[in-house]
């Protein structure tokens, strides 16, 4: 099973299409946590309401601490799939691409990155700036931090639970 964890934040409704999308992409069994930090969120109820049509999606209460970082934590330690991916409530990421990166997770790979700046990666909306230095910052640690991938800022991965759980013993 597959796992995608939704930090999600007041979004109401405005979530739901971006649910619905992936609920309708992912090809193999999967579970949607949409982990938000307060019982009353918003987006709480909005997506008790799309259970009844996609009972696979469902909200998930984090409680490590506010904030999407702690959000992505906590979804991906309440995970149960063998593969974890990350991807944002506001639809800029494409759920199309899901089972593809988890594919290659399945053949072997740790983490997948998507990138919105390789080969038929696009970026969709955003603030001028914000392109700009999510640009400059992916094409830097590439080139000079030796990043692995050309898009560091991108949450948007795909990741083995057996690497995660690697990650719990390093923990300090």
């Amino acid at each position: 099973m597959t796992s995608i964890v939704v930090p999600a934040y007041n979004e109401g409704e405005a979530a739901n299409p971006h649910l619905v999308d992936i609920a309708e992409s992912v090809s193999s069994p999967f579970e949607v946590l949409v982990v938000h930090d307060s019982p009353d969120d918003t987006t709480v109820p909005a997506v008790e309401n799309l259970r009844r049509t996609h009972p696979e999606v469902r909200p998930v209460l984090n409680t490590y601490g506010r904030g999407p970082a702690n959000a992505i934590r906590f979804g991906m330690d309440s995970a149960e799939g063998d593969v974890v991916v990350v991807t944002m409530s506001d639809g800029s990421d494409n759920p199309a691409q899901i089972d593809e990166m988890v594919a290659l997770v399945r053949d072997g790979n740790a983490v997948v990155a998507a990138s919105r700046y390789m080969k038929g990666g696009s970026q969709v909306g955003g603030p001028f700036i914000k392109r700009l230095m999510s640009r400059v910052a992916g094409v830097s640690l590439y080139h000079l931090g030796r990043v692995g991938t050309r898009d560091a800022t991108n949450s948007f991965k795909a990741y083995s639970s057996e690497f995660l759980r690697c990650r719990e013993l390093t923990r300090f």
